[in-house]
């Protein structure tokens, strides 16, 4: 939210623009005239107008602004995602009642604490969406805070998603800090908040942060979704339980689903096989609607008998009563796949994280071979793009409106992981304290490990012995963890290895005998020697992310297959040896964000100095850059020979201020923070440099950013003579010589 002097000056400041256009058409009006004739006149008249209006106005504004400082803005509550009617929405009488109790017991002076369980995939989310729309009309509290909670109880994330809710900063302090800012806050708010938590696993912490005493004083409620009673219980919240839908319900959402009109399904050899079809979804909605979707304006009959065929075929033991039934439809689904590349890679999805990032499957999926016609990191992550988007369509994978993460419902997760153990040989850990590795009879034929956010200290062992393993992920959060000097030496089909979060001091000497590796993550690692990767001879992707690496030996330019390299936050890298970045002719991808490395000038000639960027132009097949550079001498004239697609650049000096409002997709209107992320950016921060005929290779820029750039007046063609056709974003700051933006 804008300060109220601020509106007031940019009040003023649209007035001067508006009076700023009016005389610049005047201008253009007379543009076209003989200068034999009076205009030369009007000229000067505009002209003394014009250094009047630079005078009187202009410059009092510009020093007003100066005067503000910095603190223009505070943040603001971004309308919630449940504001919006769902999509599809359907109203059931066996819900409504549940609803209007739920409602009832917010509005309860006696009642604090409400929770709703019920099977997965009941539907327990989409009835406290309803009710918080229902209660967000009748204006029964002043801020509600909606949090969606993993298996995981990271208490980080809900801290810092509450301090966000709140107009607070919280992000890089320490857990204690951030929990005594926020029972701050919540102690002195006066308004009236209710505080959603969807999906809880674990009882959250709510004493500590100031949430509980809030409660007690009245000031707070809480709302929980979760699977278990026993969590609401030890919690001493009022409970409403969701079941499952009426057989009418459940058929009326099937038909609603199966296609709008539904007039294919009234025919006589179709309607009785989708009821049919529709009784074995065990009356769970995930299970009907996903179903319905995957059978959506089928008007063959025979496609209607061969899925109920399958159902009745189907049989898994882990999956009981209506549980056994819901599993069968997600299953079918999954097998009305198209492909196998769509199969694969929706089973690969659910062996990933929670929220996982669109390039992370990229990695493995460019990796497996999955995408035989595919051999660039742009080819695959288009074609992952179309994949992802295809089984969110199926209900497959949720619909989150972001095209660089994705997600999955719990229980069709749950589904999906029960298949690829079966079919694709894969093992999965998440979120368990005691795990041990399937017997060696299985760990012969595993292909896939996958340990997510579990104590692995002692589960390690000396050796590994998978022969046909192709992947292993592996993340560490919770303590040092030594990888045994022989555990990857029983793994030589390994194609993908990603460690995240490992703190191990140095990396395991076996790591050399994975001759077949193709992607190698190493993500938040201590360890500071690389040389032994440079033996990795087939890698393609490596990703180095911050990482305490120091330095980028010459080994690593013998990975000349490398087409994706990482090593974006590497805060402690200073050191990149001369010709290893031109050595990796084959890349594509490089990311150096936040990754101030000491480059040299091209002039230098010391033994053992840095790369020079002029090696980024040895890289003709380089489609995506980004990178920050600090020293601005360095920056050669002749950088880039052609555009990119994806780029992130900033080139500033050592004395330049971070810019905030680069990342405030509020303050440019910008729907989302994934549209933000993705613009192609460049940032230019200098005092001496003019950069006239620096950017030509930067013509569809999309976010500019300028400050203190001298010798510049006209922003737009003083920077390049054609302009930027496909700029989005024009940010201009601390140059108050610039007098034209177009």
């Amino acid at each position: 939210m804008i300060e109220p002097d601020v509106e007031n000056w940019l009040h003023n400041v649209n007035s001067i623009i508006n009076e700023t256009d009016e005389l610049l058409q005047k201008k253009a009006d007379n543009s076209g005239c003989s200068c034999f004739n009076p205009s030369l006149i009007t000229r000067y008249k505009h002209g003394k107008k014009a250094f009047k209006l630079m005078k009187d106005n202009i410059s009092p504004l510009l020093q007003e602004k100066r005067d503000m400082g910095t603190e223009m803005s505070y943040p603001v509550i971004l309308q919630e995602t449940w504001a919006t009617p769902e999509k599809g929405y359907t109203p059931f009488e066996s819900r409504e009642s549940t609803l209007k109790e739920i409602v009832k017991a917010l509005n309860d002076f006696n009642v604090n604490m409400i929770g709703v369980h019920g099977m997965p995939g009941v539907g327990k989310t989409t009835l406290v969406k309803e009710v918080l729309r229902q209660v967000e009309k009748d204006k029964l509290f002043d801020k509600m805070i909606f949090i969606e909670v993993t298996q995981t109880v990271e208490t980080r994330m809900i801290l810092t998603k509450l301090g966000n809710k709140l107009g607070m900063q919280l992000t890089n302090k320490d857990i204690s800090e951030m929990k005594m800012r926020l029972h701050a806050q919540l102690k002195n708010m006066e308004e009236k908040i209710l505080i959603i938590f969807d999906n809880v696993w674990e009882v959250p912490d709510l004493e500590t942060t100031g949430i509980l005493e809030a409660v007690d004083e009245g000031k707070c409620k809480v709302l929980l979704t979760t699977r278990g009673r026993d969590v609401l219980k030890r919690m001493g919240c009022k409970v409403f339980e969701i079941g499952i839908l009426s057989e009418e319900e459940s058929w009326r959402l099937f038909k609603n689903t199966a296609g709008p009109g539904h007039d294919f399904i009234k025919a006589s050899e179709v309607e009785s096989l989708a009821k049919d079809i529709c009784k074995k979804c065990g009356r769970l909605p995930i299970a009907i609607v996903t179903l319905a979707k995957a059978l959506k304006n089928e008007c063959d009959p025979r496609q209607w008998e061969e899925a109920l065929q399958q159902l009745n075929k189907s049989s898994r033991s882990n999956f009981e009563g209506a549980l056994k039934m819901a599993y069968l439809s997600i299953e079918l689904s999954y097998n009305y796949l198209r492909g196998e590349e769509l199969k694969k890679t929706f089973l690969l999805c659910s062996l990933m994280s929670h929220q996982a990032s669109t390039l992370d499957l990229v990695k493995y999926v460019l990796a497996l071979d999955i995408f035989e016609r595919f051999n660039t990191v742009e080819e695959a992550l288009n074609k992952v793009h179309t994949l992802i988007n295809e089984l969110k369509g199926s209900c497959l994978l949720l619909d989150n409106q972001t095209n660089t993460s994705f997600s999955m419902h719990d229980f069709v997760r749950e589904v999906a992981l029960s298949i690829a153990n079966r079919d694709d040989h894969a093992f999965s850990v998440r979120n368990e304290f005691d795990w041990e590795w399937p017997s060696q009879d299985k760990l012969e034929i595993c292909e896939k490990i996958f340990i997510h956010d579990s104590i692995i200290s002692d589960q390690l062992g000396d050796e590994l012995e998978c022969p046909k393993l192709e992947s292993f992920f592996m993340n560490n959060n919770n303590s040092y963890v030594e990888i045994p000097e022989k555990f990857f030496s029983g793994m030589r089909k390994l194609k993908v290895l990603d460690l995240t979060g490992f703190r191990f001091s140095s990396l395991s000497s076996s790591l050399h005998l994975l001759v077949n590796l193709q992607t190698l993550s190493l993500k938040y690692g201590t360890f500071e020697d690389v040389t032994i990767i440079g033996k990795l001879k087939k890698l393609k992707i490596l990703i180095l992310q911050s990482s305490n690496v120091k330095q980028l030996p010459r080994e690593i330019g013998h990975l000349t297959k490398l087409k994706l390299l990482d090593l974006s936050y590497c805060r402690k890298l200073e050191f990149i040896a001369p010709n290893v970045i031109s050595s990796l002719f084959r890349l594509e991808e490089l990311y150096m964000r936040k990754c101030f490395a000491l480059w040299k000038d091209k002039g230098e000639n010391v033994e053992q100095s840095n790369a020079s960027l002029h090696e980024l132009n040895h890289l003709s097949r380089l489609t995506a850059l980004e990178i920050d550079i600090k020293v601005e001498n360095i920056f050669p004239l002749d950088l880039f020979s052609k555009e990119m697609k994806r780029y992130k650049i900033s080139i500033e000096d050592q004395s330049s201020s971070h810019c905030t409002l680069c990342t405030d997709r509020e303050h440019w209107k910008i729907k989302s923070f994934d549209e933000l992320e993705t613009f192609r950016t460049v940032k230019l921060e200098h005092n001496s440099i003019i950069w006239s005929g620096r950017l030509r290779c930067f013509k569809n820029v999309e976010f500019l950013c300028l400050g203190k750039l001298q010798g510049i007046k006209n922003v737009l063609t003083g920077l390049d003579e054609e302009g930027f056709s496909q700029l989005k974003v024009l940010h201009v700051r601390d140059n108050p010589n610039i007098l034209v933006y177009c």
